[in-house]
């Protein structure tokens, strides 16, 4: 039940300790698991600070022209395809 804007500026919060500014919604997408089905809301955003991962994970930041040489999760596809094309 959690608003999609203020679940995003905490899990940016909680997973990468920046505060963000959310700027517009870019994509809505679905994506079939063989489980489940998710839904992803994508938005454009502004980051106050440096991302610093909460749980390990590797994070790098690269230009649109190198997104379609990086392995993401299938749900993520269609804003890769978004992101590559503009």
């Amino acid at each position: 039940g959690e608003d999609y804007r203020l679940c995003l500026k905490r899990e940016m919060r909680e997973e990468l300790g920046v505060a963000i500014k959310i700027w517009n919604k870019l994509l809505t997408t679905n994506f079939n698991y063989p489980d489940r089905v998710v839904e992803i809301h994508f938005y454009s955003c502004s980051i106050d600070g440096a991302p610093k991962p909460a749980l390990g994970q590797r994070i790098q930041w690269v230009s649109r022209a190198e997104l379609g040489m990086l392995r993401f999760p299938p749900a993520d596809l269609d804003l890769i395809k978004l992101l590559t094309n503009h």
